[in-house]
């Protein structure tokens, strides 16, 4: 149960509350199981509050700090987060169901089995957050930050990844089924055993990255960069190639229908491996 010393506070006003607050540093509030539906508290200063089990839905918390804060079955959905900083919050089994977290703090976030089915997560701040048996179903995360973000077990499908940086993402055996993911970074992500058909790659930057036993059948890699990519026992039917950069991608084994179409991605990728291991005087190098 919530103390409600501190809930007297925090609903005079916001302004009296972050005093308190201030002036209180040590004093970890507990706010449990409190229904703040359509509440105005943008700004408010709930940096490791415990909100378990609370209703925060369609509230307003732009600019809010809910930072190291325990969000535990928390209802935010249809919230306005704008700009609100969360970094290092426990998501545990909360709901963020059309809430909107553009340009958020969400770094180092835990992200366990979450809803954010058509979340706003656009230039959201995710680096190294942890996301597992999340749901991000047509969620757009469009220009967000997800470097060194842990993925695992998570739905992705047709969400919206345009511009965003996966660089060095680790996101093994998700499903991004017709996700957008034009112009992103994904230099050294690992996709190993994801599902990622219909998946838009176009102008992606994948160099290095690990989509080995993938299910790409349907992709599009135009004017992709996939120098180093791992595509080993991947399916690649249907998947297009077209102005791709294929140097010294891996295609072992993997499954691909058009036999002139596999040849020739080997054959440019061994070409450039070639071209790589000798110098301008034709002598390889050691």
């Amino acid at each position: 149960m919530a103390n409600l010393e501190q809930l007297a506070i925090v609903q005079r006003s916001v302004p009296e509350w972050n005093f308190w607050r201030r002036d209180n540093p040590l004093v970890r509030p507990d706010l449990r199981d409190m229904d703040w539906c359509r509440a105005h508290l943008r700004g408010v200063n709930l940096a490791g509050t415990d909100l378990c089990q609370s209703s925060l839905r369609e509230a307003s918390l732009s600019q809010a700090n809910l930072s190291h804060s325990i969000l535990y079955r928390a209802d935010f959905c249809m919230a306005d987060l704008y700009q609100a900083d969360l970094h290092e919050a426990d998501l545990y089994k909360s709901n963020f169901y059309t809430a909107t977290l553009v340009e958020a703090q969400l770094k180092n976030a835990i992200f366990y089995e979450v809803d954010l089915r058509e979340a706003v997560l656009y230039k959201a701040d995710l680096r190294e957050a942890i996301f597992y048996k999340s749901d991000l179903r047509e969620a757009t995360l469009e220009g967000a930050k997800l470097v060194g973000t842990t993925l695992y077990l998570v739905n992705l499908a047709h969400s919206n990844l345009e511009r965003a940086n996966l660089c060095m993402v680790s996101a093994v055996d998700n499903n991004l089924e017709r996700a957008n993911l034009k112009m992103a970074n994904l230099v050294g992500a690992n996709l190993y055993k994801s599902n990622l058909r219909g998946v838009n790659f176009s102008r992606a930057d994948l160099r290095e990255a690990t989509l080995s036993l993938t299910d790409l059948q349907g992709a599009d890699f135009r004017d992709a960069t996939l120098c180093m990519v791992n595509f080993s026992g991947a399916n690649l039917n249907g998947a297009n190639f077209t102005g791709a950069n294929v140097s010294m991608a891996n295609f072992w084994n993997v499954q691909l229908d058009d036999k002139a179409l596999l040849k020739k991605l080997i054959r440019e990728s061994e070409s450039s491996m070639k071209s790589s291991a000798h110098g301008s005087n034709g002598l390889v190098i050691l």
